[in-house]
Formats: C-alpha cells, structure tokens, sequence
C-alpha cells in the first residue's frame, strides 16, 4: 500500500514535517487525550463485541440511528468489509482514486472497472456502464481524494435514485466529509446507499484506528457477522462513544481549516497550479517532474505526497494543510528547492 511519507523511515517521527498525510494540523484534541488516558484501565478487557456505547457515540456523530452505524477499525477496513460483503460483484470506480479501493476489491474477488475520466452532471454521470448488472456498485469518494473535489448532496442523491432504478448499489467514502459537512448523505442510506467514513483525519487519530460503516439495519447486520470479533479497540470504542458530544470543536476545526487552506493557497501560488478544494489537502500541478523536488523537501525533513498512486503524472503533489507557521515552512523551503 502506498499512502503518505513513512515517518517511520527515520530517527523518529516526530523529526519529519509531514505534509503528505491529511491530518489535524494540531494534533490530537485535548478531549480525546483525556479519553484515551481513562481508556488505560479498561483496557485489560476484552472490548464490547457488541460495541453498543461506541455505536450510540458514533450515531450521535453521524446523526443517524444506532442500528445503521457499525464502528470499523479505520476506514481501509470499513472499505474492506464492504467489498467482502458483495464479493464476486463488479465495482465501478472513479478514476484516479484511492488506491485501496482496487486493492481491497481485487483482494474480496470483484470485478473492478473504471473509466479514463468521470464527469457529474444534473445527478447522472457522464460515462455509466451500459452493461451494469443487478447488484454490482459503484463508488465515489466525496470530497475527492486526491483532488478535494466535491459533488453537492442533492448531486449524490439524485445520481444514487438514477442508480437505484439500476439495482446498482452506490458506496460514498466520506473520509473527509467533516471539512463539508453539508453534503453528506449518510442520513439517507438505504439497501442501495452504504456510506464509510474515518475519524482518523478529523481528530488525528491514524494510531487508533477508528471508522464506520453507514448503511440499513439489514446490511449492517450482514457486515458485523463478518468483521472480526474485538477489531475495535477499547480505545477506538470509547473515542467513539463520546465523539457526538463534540460536533463544536469539530465545526470549529472546519472553520480553521478553511482559513490555513485560502493561506496554503496564496503562498503555494507562485510555484504551481493549485486545483480548488472542499478538503484538507492540494492537489498541486508543478508543470514538470517533482521527484527532484519530492527528494530535496525530504532531505530537509519535509513529507510530501506524490500522486501517482493515483494515476497522475509526476508533476502533481498532493499537499495537507498544517498550521500557518508550518505552512509558511514549506512554502520557503519549496523556493529554496527550486532555486537549486
């Protein structure tokens, strides 16, 4: 799997400047320290099998009933137990996407299609399969991964209604829907709208492991028989159970984020073609190789993401949004670089 920089790959993570992963800038949240440090003691027992307080937190989070939401140990593993469900079925992906999606289908035995481009227009897209069984699915992730494109939730919506004439099922990876809130549809899932999701970047949590699994009651109950027994950890669970009652800290972190990204925008403007983003990273177009770059920024202990992962070309980067200060770093040390 290639995702971000390996902060492992060296003295100590803590040396590295990580912009290739999209994390909370700040770090963990105090509240979830806190809760992370009461969860010590309780970790000499095996965690609820059930996960009955971790899926009322979760639902309040969501806001969705508690019989729709299964926690998942990250969102790779809500993906993963997804395609395990409908294994043997043909998935139709976006491309340039994230690269797990292929894998993990490829992996659970489904048959993975996807065009050369995609393009959502009134509701529908522009290139659907004419040859679409009952059953198969397609997946979007919204906002985009690597991109920071979003498609508005009336959009989702209405493209899932087309789908469900189909007897299609539609997947929405909402990893990063906490940076626009406003277009998520996990309210709306039904047998035919399963929608995943992670905390990991909202709260800086990528150690824990903790996602979700969005779906009807029916489906869910289907999922949890095949997710392993004690996957979510005592203190992924008891994150999960309080994560509802901080939806403000959460809407307070969006806000900021919006701020540091119109920042990032404005130093990184000289050096490339910035793509507009709903997210909390770039997607950055440097009109030439960036592998010379990549190293020099790595050499003063600065992580970049290379997309070609995603199927782009080696002059894209995908760049997080950190802290202001962090973000003027980066910004002075990507002149330097090409200054050389």
């Amino acid at each position: 799997m290639e995702h971000g920089g390996n902060v492992w790959a060296g003295p100590s993570p803590k040396a590295w400047l990580d912009f290739s992963s999209n994390l909370r800038p700040d770090g963990i949240p105090d509240w979830v320290r806190e809760i992370l440090l009461s969860a010590i003691p309780f970790s000499r027992y095996y965690p609820d099998p059930l996960m009955r307080a971790a899926r009322d937190g979760l639902a309040q989070y969501a806001q969705v009933s508690p019989d729709c939401i299964l926690p998942t140990a990250g969102g790779t593993s809500a993906i993963d137990l997804v395609m395990r469900l409908f294994s043997g079925r043909s998935l139709f992906l976006p491309p340039h996407s994230f690269s797990e999606y292929e894998t993990r289908a490829l992996t659970n035995g489904l048959i993975v299609r996807s065009p050369d481009s995609m393009e959502i227009k009134d509701g529908l897209l522009s290139y659907i399969p004419g040859n679409l069984a009952p059953g198969d699915l397609m997946l979007l992730c919204n906002p985009h991964n690597p991109t920071g494109d979003v498609i508005d939730r009336d959009t989702v919506l209405q493209l899932h209604k087309h789908l469900s004439h189909l007897d299609t099922r539609l997947i929405v990876d909402e990893a990063f829907i906490d940076f626009c809130p406003e277009n998520s549809v996990r309210s709306e899932v039904s047998d035919s709208l399963i929608v995943v999701g992670s905390l990991t970047k909202t709260l800086c949590i990528p150690g824990i492991r903790l996602g979700y699994i969005c779906a009807a009651p029916s489906m869910i109950e289907a999922l949890s028989k095949l997710q392993l027994t004690w996957e979510v950890s005592i203190p992924a669970q008891f994150i999960a159970m309080h994560a509802g009652d901080h939806l403000a800290q959460i809407e307070a972190d969006r806000q900021k984020n919006d701020l540091r990204r119109e920042q990032l925008v404005k130093l990184l403007r000289p050096f490339c073609e910035i793509r507009p983003s709903h997210a909390n990273f770039l997607l950055c177009d440097f009109h030439r190789d960036t592998t010379d770059l990549k190293a020099k920024l790595k050499a003063k202990q600065i992580l970049v993401r290379s997309c070609t992962s995603f199927g782009l070309s080696t002059a894209m980067l995908r760049i997080a949004v950190r802290t202001e200060a962090e973000n003027e770093r980066l910004a002075m040390a990507i002149a330097d670089c090409l200054c050389q």
